[in-house]
């Protein structure tokens, strides 16, 4: 019998007050995943093969428990960059090479997005 991808194991804890559900994932089930510090400083293309913009950071929002993408856009060598948000599910890798896909967006599009700012 094999065992299950997904093993819950119910943990009593005397600082919590609810009894807290821990989940082992199966390292074969990540044998395909990606180091999120592989994407920072790929290149973000369109359809076009435009490069619009490269990924500065990815950020993991504490309540939706989603991963978003800050794009630098614009600018020289990060000079001059405006910094903006995209859901990371967005972005599609391409397997010929390292750029991500960005669909229907431009540079321009990008810059009209509102702008990110890192907070301390």
């Amino acid at each position: 019998m094999s065992s299950p991808i997904i093993d819950p194991v119910m943990v009593n804890s005397p600082l919590m007050t609810p009894t807290v559900i821990l989940t082992a994932v199966s390292p074969t089930r990540m044998m395909n995943s990606h180091r999120g510090s592989r994407f920072i400083g790929s290149t973000i293309v369109n359809e076009a093969k435009d490069t619009i913009g490269t990924i500065d950071d990815l950020i993991i929002s504490p309540t939706e428990k989603s991963a978003f993408a800050v794009l630098s856009v614009g600018g020289f060598l990060g000079i001059g960059a405006k910094y903006v948000v995209v859901p990371f599910s967005n972005l599609e890798l391409q397997a010929e090479n390292s750029h991500l896909l960005l669909r229907g967006a431009t540079e321009a599009s990008l810059k009209n997005l509102p702008g990110y700012k890192y907070s301390t």
